[in-house]
């Protein structure tokens, strides 16, 4: 059996698609024998600026072939993010020219390498998977209203050849499984979320306590974009709880400039540059809450975050400005959140007061979200497309 993965973020890349595919590989790897092949089309290292390293070109570890293919310099932004993925895509097609495949599995988080699988799957013959971690087009007309309406043919096309393609998906959350169910009634839908990683699982968080602090530490980790809408909450939010907490938080993204100018003055805001997951940890165990917000638009209140889950790992107490079905998983999986609506600054400050600063017990949901398990089954629903009837 030959098997193509297409996957946008591979490590030494950072993040959950990056996180989620090499644990998929290794799930793939253990169910296959030698005679098989593993094949993963990805890039090199570019999800965060700042922690961009070099990484092999190629790398070659029994039957499976890591390809990472060079990227160009580009500015933030649509216009950026689309020449970084019309990248990818022609080296793609050119590794994949005159190739077959039994099965190509896409990692798809804005429906173009979804598209790109559907691709390739058509032209070599194979069963297409796609794992879909967001869509694409709530989002764009969550965050662009009016480009989205003008792409909406477009976006609404590029779904349905990807729905007709595909022998079966898989979305990250469950609140996406209506929106595919209620299009394509044929399509086979798994739901596997995004699950914690054994080097989150092993780490002591209670081993690096602070003592004689003054303020609590409130930190946020993962994406600074619009989705998170940070720039709409912590700065009047941080206003508020100036003379007892802190904000620190870690990452960049397209909304960064904008936060940045917001707390500009306020000294109990600290933004901090992306870093690797083993520095990040020692932040998580310094802090005293975990904090995490979502956009308004109904597009997030479908998403189901995977630093929810990692945060999850910690036993911190966490504070949650989210709605529908991410409010109501965690209220309903993981017990010390509390949570708010979206860009309530007095409803977040009333869930703040309600948290105990102690350590949560969370075994039952670690052991249902260990990483290792839900990879394996999503490689059984990744092989279980070979006897799926070939579509055109």
């Amino acid at each position: 059996m030959r098997i193509l993965i297409l996957s946008f973020y591979h490590p030494p890349d950072v993040g959950p698609g990056a996180f989620r595919t090499a644990g998929l590989v290794e799930a793939l790897r253990n169910r296959l024998s030698n005679a098989d092949e593993i094949e993963v089309l990805t890039t090199q290292p570019n999800r965060f600026e700042g922690m961009l390293a070099n990484a092999a070109s190629e790398e070659a570890n029994a039957n499976v072939v890591i390809r990472r293919c060079p990227l160009p310099r580009v500015q933030a932004g649509v216009a950026g993010r689309t020449r970084l993925f019309n990248a990818y895509a022609l080296h793609v097609r050119r590794w994949t020219a005159g190739r077959s495949f039994d099965v190509v599995y896409a990692s798809s988080a804005r429906m173009l390498t979804a598209w790109l699988g559907a691709v390739v799957a058509r032209r070599t013959g194979a069963q297409l998977y796609v794992d879909f971690r967001d869509i694409l087009a709530n989002d764009m007309f969550a965050l662009y209203p009016h480009t989205a309406l003008f792409f909406n043919p477009m976006l609404r096309a590029v779904e349905n050849f990807v729905a007709g393609r595909a022998a079966r998906i898989n979305v990250v959350s469950a609140g996406f499984a209506p929106y595919f169910r209620s299009r394509w009634k044929d399509l086979l839908c798994d739901e596997v979320p995004n699950g914690i990683d054994g080097e989150v699982l092993a780490f002591n968080y209670s081993a690096q306590r602070r003592t004689g602090a003054s303020t609590r530490t409130i930190l946020y980790a993962g994406a600074i974009g619009h989705c998170q809408a940070l720039h709409r909450i912590v700065p009047p939010l941080a206003d508020a709880l100036r003379e007892t907490h802190r904000f620190v938080l870690v990452g960049n993204g397209s909304a960064r400039r904008h936060i940045e100018r917001a707390v500009t003055g306020m000294p109990n805001v600290s933004i901090v540059d992306p870093m690797p997951r083993a520095e990040l940890l020692f932040h998580y165990a310094l802090s005293d809450v975990l904090f995490l917000h979502l956009h308004e638009h109904d597009a997030f209140r479908m998403v189901l975050p995977s630093k929810l889950i990692e945060y999850a790992a910690t036993g911190k107490p966490i504070l949650a400005g989210v709605a529908g079905y991410p409010a109501d998983f965690a209220r309903r999986e993981i017990p010390g959140v509390a949570l708010f609506d979206p860009y309530d600054v007095p409803g977040a400050l009333r869930a703040l007061g309600k948290i105990e600063m102690k350590s949560v017990s969370r075994s039952d949901f670690i052991a249902a979200f260990d990483r290792g398990l839900l990879m394996e089954k999503l490689a059984l629903c990744v092989l279980s497309v070979t006897a799926e009837p070939a579509r055109a």
